[in-house]
């Protein structure tokens, strides 16, 4: 029997922004009364991101957005059901770059931030308030066997985003290192500590984990000079 062949773009929505499996996708009956199709206003805000994103990608190396953040925009744009896992991965999406908002070029568009070109991707002010009310109303059904897995990875995914990319960070990564803190570990640290993180303070885990890790490679840089 013949491979059925991958949506285009699709590849990437199985991984999170540090390359871990994102999971089970969920089964969209286990949600009676939940739609999943993505409105037509977040459709629209898809389909701005990726022609924004192909603009600016002729103007500066970082146009803004992901591999994954592109695939989002093409599964939205396409207005076909998003899987359960879908409307998780947007609302944590939403919930942790609330804060580019305040960087130039938001809402712009002839110069837009990066920032503003990845909300867009994924699904706009549209899809955060879409994402939101379709969660809402996934809590008030009982929760399915695949849950805990997929809750598990988006508790990763909160923090994995800022932390797979702090070593890359010139600003951070350069202190860090001159002052003796190996940023991988402190990174290794924070992942460690959301991981190990059952409740809702998982931002307390890691930040308490990272510090831990990043203070433990300072005495160590310290007693081998």
């Amino acid at each position: 029997m013949a491979k059925k062949k991958r949506a285009r773009g699709t590849s990437a929505l199985e991984k999170t922004p540090s390359g871990r499996s994102a999971g089970p996708k969920g089964k969209r009956s286990d949600y009676p009364g939940v739609s999943f199709t993505p409105p037509k206003s977040v459709q629209a805000a898809a389909r701005k991101g990726l022609k924004l994103r192909e603009k600016m990608a002729k103007r500066r190396s970082r146009p803004g957005g992901t591999k994954i953040g592109v695939a989002r925009a093409r599964q939205l744009a396409s207005g076909k059901a998003v899987w359960p896992r879908s409307v998780r991965r947007m609302k944590s999406y939403f919930a942790r770059h609330r804060g580019d908002k305040k960087a130039k070029g938001w809402g712009s568009s002839t110069d837009p931030s990066p920032g503003y070109v990845a909300w867009l991707l994924w699904g706009g002010d549209a899809g955060d308030r879409w994402a939101k009310k379709t969660w809402a109303k996934m809590q008030k059904v009982k929760k399915n066997p695949e849950e805990d897995y997929d809750m598990a990875v988006e508790k990763l995914t909160i923090i994995e985003g800022p932390m797979a990319g702090l070593g890359e960070n010139p600003g951070v990564g350069d202190w860090m290192r001159s002052n003796g803190i190996s940023p991988g570990l402190v990174a290794f640290g924070g992942l460690a500590g959301a991981a190990l993180c059952q409740d809702s303070s998982i931002l307390r885990g890691a930040l308490r984990w990272a510090v831990l890790f990043g203070f433990g490679s300072w005495i160590y840089n310290r007693c081998s000079r």
